[in-house]
């Protein structure tokens, strides 16, 4: 449950884009660092509560984290504007999860073994799957007719749910020689939220700056190793080439999804004009087909090398990729967009069935906390850049695409072509159902009706860019999964 409630968070914010913009007086930019926000802070902390949780116990650590999550889940859900939101929802659930997914990973490594083991983690997977396919319904029908803050409320019962059943898990040994390393937390914290802040904002420099940070937070744990201290991270973790390589491809595999989670939602809703409702049920084939096949295949590992399963994944996720970039246009239908999305979704159940096992059994058993911190940071972080790269990608193709649409215009007057290019820029930013706001301007319906051929044409561009970015993450995906052992789990 714990789980499906972190996948679904993102997944019900994504459909909903239109109205937070909307409710919350702000920008589509602003939301997209808000979802970016969420996956960057639990990627900064996820190693610290794998840490924290061989500390004070996985099993203490997942239900303070529990609690907290409910706090977070109850002040988004009472959001009066976007900073609220970010408070609420991107850093105290971001906080609360990086507490409760270690505890998720660690427990299932302490409770079973072998054939067991892949089960339970094909198991998890499959909830990821169910949040996945359930949240942009969930969300979308919530959005649409009562309000996103609903979606909030009901994630608030979950908690509940989960503190009432939690009595029900073991404790993790707890390991007293583990000192939390203060100072390797605010390195990669820092270092990571540099380069994502540096992407959604467009600054090179403080990408940069990130870079250098995440250098420098490496060399101090070679420093902490070298003086015999507890490092954050054990560098001996990254010399396991089944553990990196599987980390590697979780997180770009879920760059890739929180890509397409974003871009599709943004060109349904202000391109296509699709309610938050409507927007779920054209996003159906695919959270369907990650819900089937991820149950259906998590026991395959044990007879097939899982190495063979999620590169055949991969090559789905990039079909289905190209397939919906294929299609994109102003007047394409759920039909057209269903063989893409359903094969995108074939792809990614085969992956996340598998992903978690392979990764984290070859761990040693003392190292099992801050592996599992170190896959979830990345997968989280492959999240957070997904959003900031492939939105940034869609939002600066977007914008650009306007202005050279207004610029080359033969039918708009010359004299109001600057005017007229920021009030298309900035109904287009704040999700606005009209292209323009006419009442200054008073353009002749002529006008009106050659900025809503310029929208479209720079939605359907912006889009087919987006998903370009997005078939590229799953090239080099399919690339890093050939460092993986071809060994059945």
């Amino acid at each position: 449950m714990a789980q499906f409630i972190i996948i679904i968070d993102t997944s019900i914010m994504n459909v909903a884009i239109t109205a937070l913009a909307r409710d919350l007086n702000t920008d589509i930019q602003s939301i997209q660092l808000a979802i970016a926000l969420y996956s960057l802070v639990m990627a900064s902390l996820l190693v610290t509560g794998g840490k924290i949780g061989d500390i004070i116990g996985m099993k203490k650590t997942f239900i303070i984290g529990t609690i907290i999550f409910g706090l977070g889940t109850s002040i988004a859900a009472l959001s009066v504007n976007v900073l609220m939101l970010m408070i609420g929802w991107s850093v105290i659930e971001g906080i609360a999860a990086a507490l409760m997914l270690p505890g998720v990973f660690a427990l299932v490594l302490i409770i079973y073994e072998g054939r067991e083991r892949a089960i339970s983690f094909g198991v998890i997977g499959a909830m990821a799957a169910v949040g996945a396919a359930l949240g942009p319904i969930i969300g979308g029908f919530l959005t649409t007719y009562y309000t996103w803050r609903w979606a909030f409320a009901m994630e608030l019962i979950v908690v509940v749910a989960i503190l009432a059943s939690s009595h029900r898990l073991m404790e993790s040994e707890i390991d007293k020689r583990t000192r939390l390393d203060n100072v390797g937390v605010c390195l990669s914290s820092v270092g990571l939220a540099g380069i994502v802040f540096g992407i959604v904002n467009g600054i090179i420099y403080l990408i940069g700056f990130g870079l250098i940070i995440l250098i420098i937070f490496a060399l101090w744990l070679k420093r902490q190793e070298l003086k015999k201290k507890m490092p954050l991270i054990r560098l001996a973790l990254f010399k396991n080439r089944q553990f990196v390589s599987g980390f590697l491809t979780d997180g770009l595999e879920s760059l890739a999804l929180a890509g397409v989670l974003f871009c599709m939602p943004v060109f349904l809703q202000k391109g296509l004009g699709y309610t938050a409702f409507e927007t779920g049920v054209a996003l159906l084939p695919l959270s369907i087909a990650v819900f089937v096949i991820s149950f259906a295949t998590a026991p395959l590992g044990h007879k097939i090398a899982p190495k063979y399963l999620v590169q055949v994944g991969i090559i789905f996720m990039a079909i289905g990729a190209f397939l919906i970039r294929d299609v994109i246009s102003m007047h394409v239908t759920n039909m057209e967009l269903l063989p893409g999305l359903a094969i995108f979704g074939i792809g990614l159940g085969l992956m996340l069935a598998q992903l978690s096992n392979i990764t984290l059994s070859p761990v040693k058993e003392e190292e099992r906390g801050e592996a599992t911190g170190v896959a979830e940071t990345t997968k989280a972080l492959g999240t957070s850049l997904g959003t900031a790269i492939v939105g940034a990608v869609l939002i600066a193709s977007l914008f650009s695409g306007l202005a050279i649409g207004v610029q080359q215009s033969t039918v708009l007057d010359d004299s109001l072509k600057v005017e007229i290019t920021r009030g298309l820029v900035d109904n287009t930013k704040h999700m606005e159902e009209e292209a323009i706001d006419n009442e200054l301007l008073k353009l002749p319906k002529e006008s009106i009706d050659e900025l809503e051929v310029i929208l479209d044409n720079a939605f359907i561009r912006a889009t087919e860019f987006a998903f370009d970015a997005i078939i590229v993450c799953c090239i080099f995906c399919f690339i890093v999964s050939f460092f993986m052992r071809k060994r059945k789990l």
